[in-house]
């Protein structure tokens, strides 16, 4: 299980060269098959920086802070297996489904999104599953995140 290391990636004065930990993040995303995104939130790093390590954003990154770099040096494929069997609470995912479906989007898109079944997604949003795996709440995260909506089940229970 990857440790959280509360310092904030603001703070961090120090850089290092982004080039190793863009191949690390681009490894991770073809090999495990997950979103830069889940990246991300796994890894505890700004969407931003990843995205731009993923080779999704406006312009290459050249550098990172320290911090970062060694919080996505954390993240390996094994993380991210270990994920797709934990099984958490489902809660926070049907908020999010619910405010992905509010925010327009069909059940045949939101189970694209989790990477699990219509039926699966189905009981997700009805409540009738209570339990999902962390992965699938961490790509309901990211989907929110996506289309920015609020990125905690708690605020999106005023939408």
């Amino acid at each position: 299980m990857v440790a959280i290391d509360l310092e904030s990636s603001k703070t961090s004065t120090a850089w290092v060269d982004a080039r190793f930990f863009s191949l690390h993040v681009r490894s991770l995303v073809h090999e495990c098959r997950v979103p830069w995104r889940v990246i991300a939130l796994l890894a505890h790093v700004p969407s931003r920086v990843v995205q731009r390590l993923a080779g999704q954003g406006d312009r290459p990154i050249h550098r990172i802070r320290v911090i970062d770099a060694v919080r996505i040096l954390r993240i390996s494929a094994d993380d991210i297996d270990a994920a797709r069997e934990r099984v958490v609470p489902a809660g926070s995912t049907r908020t999010r489904l619910l405010a992905l479906q509010k925010a327009g989007c069909d059940i045949n898109e939101l189970a694209v999104m989790l990477g699990v079944t219509i039926t699966h997604t189905a009981d997700l949003l009805s409540g009738k599953e209570e339990l999902c795996t962390e992965m699938t709440r961490l790509r309901g995260r990211a989907a929110c995140q996506a289309r920015g909506l609020l990125a905690t089940a708690e605020s999106m229970t005023t939408l």
